[in-house]
C-alpha cells in the first residue's frame, strides 16, 4: 500500500489542507541535488517527494527532471510555484539561514513542481504510476522550518544521503542542527521512516546523524552471503514505542556535537588572535 496519494497541482498550491496532506505524506530530501535514488528506491511505497538544494538553478532543475535520470518515468507536467502558496511566506520572509552561504554557491531561489508518469506499466517496475516532485532551491534548514515546523508537521520519510557537508561549504553543523530540530518534539516531528546510506551512521564520523539509533530496519535483511555487498541505501522505521532514554541520548548527542565544534572553533580563533597580536608586539632585533 502506498503511503501517499498524488495530488493535482492546483490543489497543492491553492489549498492549505491539501498541501499539508502532500507534505505529510512526502519524502523530504535535504541537500538533494537531483539524486534519483529515493524515487527509485521508494516509488513503490511513496509517491510524493520534496527535494531541497540551494546549488541548482532553474535550467539545471528542469533539465534534470525532464531528462532520463528518473528511469521509467517521464515528465507529464512541470510548473513554477510562488513561495507564498508553498512556504506560507515570501523569500525574504523565510526563517534566516543559520550561516552565511557563499553567493557563488547559492542560486536564485525557486520552486518547481513536477508530475512524472510511468512510461509503461510493467511488472518489473512496481513503483507508483505517478509521482510528484516538489523541488525547492533554498537552504534546507530554513525551508524545513517554513514547510514543516510552521505547520507542526513531520514528513513521512526523511532521506539522509551523503549530505555533502564539505561540498556545501564545510557546514559541519548541518547534521546536528537538523537532528536537534526533529528531536524538539520527537513524538510529533520525527518522520516515520528514514532512508539513508551509511556515510552518516558511523558515530565517529562528522556527518553522523543522531536520530539514526531511534530507527530499526524496515525489513529483516536476514542471512546474507559473505560475497554479497550490502545495499547502498537502507530504509528504517521509527521504533514504536520510543525509548525515552534513547531519545535523551540522541538529543544530547545532537546538541553536544554542535557545541563542541563551536567551542573548538572559538579556541582556534583565540589562538590565532594571540599569535597575530604577539607578532605585532614583538620588536625586531638589531
Amino acid at each position: 500500500m502506498k503511503s501517499g496519494n498524488t495530488t493535482d497541482r492546483s490543489a497543492i498550491f491553492d489549498n492549505e489542507p491539501d498541501i499539508k496532506m502532500f507534505l505529510g505524506s512526502a519524502v523530504f530530501y535535504p541537500a538533494s541535488r537531483l539524486d534519483p535514488r529515493p524515487v527509485m528506491e521508494l516509488a513503490g511505497k511513496f509517491s510524493n517527494f520534496v527535494y531541497v538544494d540551494y546549488s541548482l538553478g532553474a535550467k539545471r532543475v528542469e533539465g534534470g527532471l525532464c531528462g532520463p535520470r528518473f528511469a521509467g518515468y517521464r515528465v507529464a507536467e512541470i510548473e513554477e510555484a510562488e513561495p507564498e502558496g508553498v512556504l506560507g511566506c515570501s523569500w525574504k520572509d523565510l526563517p534566516p539561514h543559520l550561516r552565511r552561504i557563499d553567493p557563488e554557491r547559492m542560486k536564485k531561489p525557486l520552486i518547481k513542481f513536477a508530475r512524472l508518469k510511468q512510461r509503461r506499466k510493467e511488472s518489473a517496475n512496481p513503483g507508483a504510476e505517478e509521482i510528484c516532485i516538489l523541488f525547492i532551491c533554498g537552504e534546507a534548514l530554513s525551508i524545513y522550518e517554513a514547510l514543516y515546523r510552521r505547520r507542526d508537521l513531520a514528513p513521512a520519510c526523511l532521506a539522509y544521503i551523503n549530505p555533502g557537508i564539505y561540498e556545501g561549504g564545510n557546514y559541519l553543523d548541518f547534521p546536528g542542527i537538523l537532528a536537534h530540530r526533529l528531536l524538539i518534539d520527537p513524538e510529533s516531528w520525527l518522520p516515520k521512516y528514514l532512508l539513508h546510506d551509511f556515510s552518516g551512521m558511523d558515530e565517529r564520523a562528522e556527518d553522523f546523524f543522531a536520530i539514526h539509533p531511534l530507527y530499526e530496519p524496515e525489513e529483516d535483511p536476514g542471512e546474507q552471503a559473505d560475497d554479497v555487498s550490502p545495499s547502498p541505501l537502507a530504509l528504517h522505521r521509527l521504533k514504536n514505542p520510543l525509548d525515552p532514554m534513547e531519545v535523551t541520548i540522541a538529543q544530547c548527542d545532537a546538541v553536544s556535537r554542535v557545541q563542541m565544534r563551536a567551542f573548538f572553533e572559538r579556541r582556534e580563533k583565540e589562538r590565532k588572535a594571540r599569535k597575530k597580536s604577539g607578532l605585532r608586539t614583538t620588536k625586531p632585533q638589531s
